[in-house]
């Protein structure tokens, strides 16, 4: 998506936003290129968690099956705990 929007958006845009853009683009997709896995874990869990729904766990992991899914969020939930006050 972020190609899409280097080749298709950031020329339409005046020079000093096309270098910001380009910029922070780079930015971001080095760090989505290989985010870390603890984060993805723990969003994928939270997703299942709160939807009661591992198939939106999947869409939002982009897994191609729901045994990968399982098997990414299983045993990754903390214990609930009560607010300290």
């Amino acid at each position: 998506m972020a190609e899409k929007y280097l080749v298709d958006i950031v020329p339409t845009k005046k020079p000093a936003t096309q270098k910001d853009n380009v910029r922070e683009l780079k930015n971001l997709m080095s760090f989505f290129d290989d985010p870390p896995v603890r984060l993805c874990a723990k969003s994928g869990t939270d997703k299942a968690e709160s939807s009661s729904d591992i198939l939106q766990a999947r869409y939002q992991l982009g897994h191609t099956t729901v045994v990968m899914t399982a098997q990414y969020i299983r045993n990754r939930k903390g214990k609930k705990v009560s607010p300290t006050k």
